[in-house]
């Protein structure tokens, strides 16, 4: 099952490098390979870290840890860790982490307080304001009647606030700024410097709730509210997120790869030796870089080898799952109901009422709901009936399907054309799958399910396992 490689893949994985083990005691040998007990708490402490869940008793994290290397040992002896496709992915991941440590560990928190100096000197005193504003244009060409007669409209929006029009709404409705219209005129937080100066002045000078004048600045008149000032918080406060503005970035990986490239200049070595060598150094004396490298190498090869025996042959195996359907038929209920079935468009409502009729006949499987719509309605490439589907799906997955099936008025229906105003649904909300396709999904996990048990089964019988109960006993329940 598709969700139980993901947990493995963030959770379970870890490496069993023999030479480069961290600790003298062994906890658990396959096949003659020792896994140290740092090696799997390594392995344990992370699983409770990423699941959030109720910790697993070190006993019971094993048999699952132990699956997962008879997977990684199953597709070793596959050769799978040799394809072209996993060596690129593989080395590419191995590089990046590698790569990183030429910049030091402490690169991360000085650049993030290298931003924050930064933004220090820029505010030299000042607060962090945050305002919205409604802008009327005045061209550059325009005389200065017409400046007069944008200077009268931008006095005319000011006295209507003052009398209690509402900002936000005049800011959509007249703003000229498309950018900010929508959103009521709010602008992102400002900092000196960031806006011309008849606006940054006039801006700073508001306290919050206060609206300016008309200011005329080169873009036209603006009117401003100050919505809140600030000053610049302390670093530990920003510092979470500087840290989410340097990932999303990638500012890491640059430097790194700059470092990468300097370094061969350097050196004169190709980049592929360079990243060989620092692998050979830097995991020698470096447990966890050792333990996160080599989990991506295993979880790959569990993600390869699952993807063969397990997903790829239970959607291959229909006979198997149109039985497992039949059997399980009147068993089979989902959690919440769902709708089944189209969303169509059309013109007007007589045709919707038709295509609807038609497609709750029943639409053939390998044929496009396009072209089937194509022949009884869109003659001559004009199209007056359009659909989407087939949905399989519970309230709060499709806002349309919300509304219409589900009753929740405050989602919103969508028009599938802007030439066809009306929308309805083709289909009916039901409790429990009625057919194999409608149950598609939840037969295919039970294969799933079947499949994984009996490989396990037989890496189980062929692979010898001899686990240290002294050595598993001091391992402490994870926290």
């Amino acid at each position: 099952m598709k969700y139980l490689i993901v947990f493995f893949l963030m959770l379970c994985s870890t490496l069993s490098l023999v030479a480069q083990s961290m600790g003298n005691t062994v906890v658990v040998t396959i096949d003659g390979t020792p896994i140290s007990r740092d090696e799997f708490i390594y392995a344990y402490q992370k699983n409770k870290a990423l699941s959030g869940q109720k910790s697993l008793t070190p006993q019971e994290y094993l048999n699952l840890y132990i699956d997962y290397k008879l997977k990684v040992a199953n597709a070793l002896a596959m050769g799978l860790d040799t394809t072209k496709n996993f060596r690129r992915e593989f080395q590419l991941y191995r590089d990046q982490q590698l790569s990183k440590k030429l910049i030091g560990p402490s690169f991360i928190d000085s650049t993030a307080r290298a931003i924050y100096q930064k933004d220090i000197q820029q505010l030299n005193g000042k607060d962090i304001i945050e305002v919205s504003h409604i802008l009327l244009t005045v061209p550059s060409t325009a005389t200065a009647t017409q400046r007069d007669k944008v200077a009268q409209r931008a006095d005319s929006l000011y006295q209507a606030v003052l009398a209690g029009a509402d900002f936000a709404e005049l800011a959509r409705r007249y703003s000229e700024d498309k950018g900010t219209a929508q959103q009521g005129g709010k602008l992102p937080p400002l900092y000196p410097g960031m806006t011309v100066l008849p606006f940054e002045e006039a801006a700073y000078s508001l306290q919050p709730n206060q609206m300016s004048r008309p200011v005329l600045s080169p873009f036209g008149y603006h009117l401003i509210l100050m919505r809140k000032r600030h000053p610049l918080p302390a670093f530990e406060e920003v510092y979470p997120s500087l840290l989410q503005y340097l990932r999303e970035n990638n500012v890491e990986e640059a430097a790194a790869q700059e470092a990468l490239i300097t370094l061969q200049a350097k050196t004169g070595q190709s980049r592929s030796n360079i990243m060989d060598s620092l692998a050979r150094n830097m995991t020698t004396g470096d447990a966890q870089l050792t333990y996160l490298i080599q989990e991506y190498h295993d979880g790959l090869l569990v993600y390869e080898i699952s993807k063969r025996n397990i997903w790829d042959a239970a959607d291959k195996d229909r006979a198997s799952l149109e039985e497992i359907f039949k059997r399980n038929r009147k068993s089979l209920k989902w959690e919440q109901p769902r709708f089944i079935g189209y969303i169509v468009g059309a013109q007007d409502k007589k045709l919707a009422k038709r295509a609807r009729k038609l497609l709750l006949k029943g639409v053939p499987t390998d044929i496009d709901i396009r072209e089937y719509l194509h022949a009884p309605f869109n003659k001559d490439d004009s199209v007056v009936v359009a659909a989407k589907g087939r949905y399989i799906v519970q309230k709060g997955e499709n806002s349309t399907i919300d509304n219409l099936a589900f009753g929740v008025k405050s989602s919103k229906v969508y028009q599938l054309h802007k030439d066809l105003p009306v929308t309805i649904l083709a289909g009916r909300v039901e409790k429990r799958p009625r057919s194999f396709e409608d149950a598609r999904s939840e037969v295919l996990e039970i294969r799933q399910k079947q499949l994984e048990e009996a490989w396990l089964q037989q890496l189980r019988s062929s692979h010898r396992v001899t686990i240290n109960q002294e050595v598993l006993k001091s391992i402490p329940m994870a926290q």
